[in-house]
This record gives structure tokens, C-alpha cells and sequence, in this order.
């Protein structure tokens, strides 16, 4: 569920990153945000944070059992690791998500007249 959280809010701001990026403020609006070139680099990036997004699950499961070591003697240290397990998972999550956003945005782009630019200098 953390996750999915996560996944959400990147997947969000991911594909709200483009207009960001090149404002649509008129109709040949595609910059750099908005080309095959940087589809190809969050590709590559996402993909390439996948290692890291598991490091992340596999330290929320330590944080998880830490806190189920020390629930009954010190439980607010417990409620504190719980917290950061679900924090941990909910940036892996957006990580994830957030390239995610950013492809869907510019794959849903393709499919207008106007299409993507192979660099993004197309803004006249």
C-alpha cells in the first residue's frame, strides 16, 4: 500500500513534469520536455533506479523487523521505525512512479497532431 502511495504522487508530479518543463502557453508547445530525447533519458533513468528501489523495500523490511523486536518494551521507538519503513516504501514508490508519470504524459503527447520532436526545438 506504501507503495502504491508512492507510486501515485510520483506517477503525479511525473506526468504534470513536462508542461512544467516546456509551459504550454501556445500551441507548439514541445521544448525539451517534450521530445524522443527525453522520453529515452527517463527511460533509461527509471530503469536504471530499479536497483535502487529494491535496496529500498529490502531496508523497510529491516526497519519492520526492527520494530517488531522492540514493540513490546519500547513501543513508540516501534511506532518510529514503522513510520520509516512506510516513508522508505512510499519514496520507493515515487521513484518508480514518477518516471512513469513523466513516459505516460509524453506517450499520450504522441498520439496528437502534433506528435513529439526527436530533440524539442520545435516551439515556433
Amino acid at each position: 500500500m506504501p507503495e502504491a502511495i508512492g507510486g501515485a504522487i510520483g506517477g503525479l508530479v511525473g506526468a504534470w513534469l513536462p508542461d512544467a518543463l516546456d509551459p504550454p502557453n501556445h500551441p507548439n508547445h514541445r521544448g525539451v520536455g517534450h521530445s524522443c530525447v527525453s522520453l529515452t533519458g527517463v527511460s533509461y533513468l527509471t530503469a536504471n533506479a530499479l536497483p535502487a528501489v529494491q535496496r529500498l523495500r529490502a531496508r523497510a523490511e529491516i526497519l519492520r523487523k526492527q520494530a517488531d523486536l522492540v514493540r513490546l518494551d519500547e513501543p513508540m521507538r516501534a511506532l518510529l521505525l514503522d513510520l520509516a519503513a512506510f516513508l522508505v516504501l512510499v519514496l520507493a514508490g515515487a521513484i518508480t512512479g514518477m518516471g512513469v508519470g513523466y513516459a505516460s504524459h509524453l506517450l499520450m503527447d504522441c498520439t496528437t497532431s502534433k506528435g513529439l520532436p526527436l530533440i524539442g526545438f520545435d516551439t515556433f
